[in-house]
């Protein structure tokens, strides 16, 4: 008696769990993004959140005071029923002062060939099905 309450109560709180996470965002989202500075690797960008049911990319432009727009490797991150949370970060030494986006994407494309645009030509790919945005400037907080 005492194992089958037990179970059903570990039963009972998955499914807690894994619905309040599925309730809380199917499609995606940026919970927090932090620029830190680490003293043995530099400064990077530090984003978290919640992806979708299947895969989502993260990726991050940076906008340097000279104009030039610099776009990271956008990274994938996946989500399933038990645990959609995600954690990347890119290094961002040497762009104090520069603004930069960083967003969540539903699917990384390539363009046939013949028919790249701007971004294919430049990246080899392009994003499509924005999910959430943030904006921010590279400032080190001590």
């Amino acid at each position: 008696m005492k194992v089958t309450a037990f179970v059903m109560a570990v039963v009972v709180t998955l499914l807690l769990l894994g619905g309040s996470q599925v309730a809380a965002g199917r499609r995606g989202s940026i919970d927090n993004v932090m620029v830190w500075l680490d003293f043995f690797s530099g400064g990077k960008i530090i984003v978290e959140g919640v992806a979708s049911d299947d895969s989502d990319w993260v990726g991050l432009t940076i906008f340097t005071e000279d104009g030039e727009e610099l776009d990271f490797p956008a990274r994938e991150v996946e989500g399933n029923w038990m645990n959609r949370t995600f954690h990347v970060s890119w290094p961002v030494e040497g762009y104090e002062g520069a603004r930069f986006t960083v967003a969540l994407w539903d699917e990384k494309v390539r363009c046939p060939r013949g028919r790249l645009c701007k971004y294919c030509k430049k990246n080899g790919y392009h994003m499509e099905g924005p999910l959430d945005r943030e904006r921010g400037v590279v400032k080190y907080a001590f």
